[in-house]
Formats: structure tokens, sequence, C-alpha cells
């Protein structure tokens, strides 16, 4: 078993003291990124240990990659996705059983990955937006699978407001125009 060696450096060494305003990062944080792609392919041996894995894998790849706000650091996670696949999923018989596993890097990351997509969190808060709001505003429709439960759903006031007195020839005649409604829209639907 092959053990994941993890090097301190420090970084004034590398930098200078009060070097910070001197020079960019990039290059620094671009040899420590490179650094830990390269060990995620060592991970592999330390999913026998699962607690370990579950603090590993979120707090490196936040570190690193954040909310994967940069085009640079999507494709990272990407790469490394790809680079687990291979590595975990490509000689197992059953790889369905090993992504079924919390203590999968492949998993991990990829959950990892998800959950940092503000972005997508963002497309689909917009584009669901009207269709939920239209949802929430119709009050009218319900969709239920035996039309008649419907009418259990309005208070005794709600259904006095609409419908009117009950047992009455105008309660009946709403009553049965509110269903036929019901049943049209349920009719389109199905087509």
């Amino acid at each position: 078993m092959a053990s994941l060696e993890l090097e301190q450096v420090v970084a004034f060494k590398y930098l200078g003291f009060g070097a910070s305003d001197k020079m960019s990062f990039k290059p620094t944080v671009d040899a420590a990124i490179d650094k830990i792609r390269k060990s995620y392919s060592k991970l592999k041996w330390l999913s026998k240990d699962s607690s370990l894995m579950n603090q590993i894998v979120p707090i490196s790849m936040c570190s690193l990659y954040g909310q994967c706000l940069y085009l640079q650091d999507e494709y990272s996670v990407l790469c490394i996705l790809k680079s687990l696949c291979g590595i975990q999923l490509e000689n197992e018989k059953n790889s369905r059983i090993i992504l079924q596993r919390n203590s999968s890097t492949f998993k991990l990351v990829f959950d990892s990955f998800l959950t940092s997509l503000q972005s997508s969190k963002i497309f689909l808060t917009a584009a669901l937006h009207d269709p939920i709001m239209q949802l929430v505003m119709q009050d009218d429709w319900y969709y239920d699978i035996n039309p008649d439960t419907s009418m259990s759903r309005f208070s005794k006031q709600e259904c006095l407001n609409r419908f009117g007195q009950p047992n009455t020839h105008d309660y009946m005649e709403k009553l049965l125009e509110k269903l036929s409604e019901r049943t049209t829209f349920d009719n389109e639907v199905e087509q």
C-alpha cells in the first residue's frame, strides 16, 4: 500500500520576505494545484479510511477550487474527475457499487464539484422561477388524481366565497363548472 506523502512548504522560502507586493502568486498557486492534482491519484489508497477521506477531499476541493468561478478551475476539477474515473472505475467489474460507497474518491470529488457549482444553481433558479411562481399563484389548480377530492382542500370560508351556499342550485352549477375545468385541464395535460 502506497502512502500519501504530504510536504509542508514554507512560503517565504519561495517568495522571500515581503515579496507579496512585488510579485504575483500565480506560479506558486499553479504549482500547488498541479501537486494536488497529481496527489488525487494517490487518494485511491486512502479510500479504505473513509473518515479521513470524507475530510480531506472536501477541504482540498474547497481550498483549491472554491466555487469553481473561473473556467480554469472547473476544467481542472473535470480533469481530476476524468483521471479518478480511469483509476477507480475502469478496472472494476461492478462500478455501481464503487459509486454508491461514500468513501469513493470519485464520488466525494463529484459531490464537492456539484455542491460548488453556484452558476448552475443560479441558472436553475432563474429558469424555474416563472413555472414555480405560476404553480404557487394558481391555487385553483390542484394536481390530484381524483378531482372530487380537490374540494376538500378548500376551507369552509373559501368554499362559501367561491361556490356560494352549499346545497343550492348556484353552488351545484359553480361546482360542476370547476370540475369540468379540472377535467378539461387534465385532458389537455394528457395530450
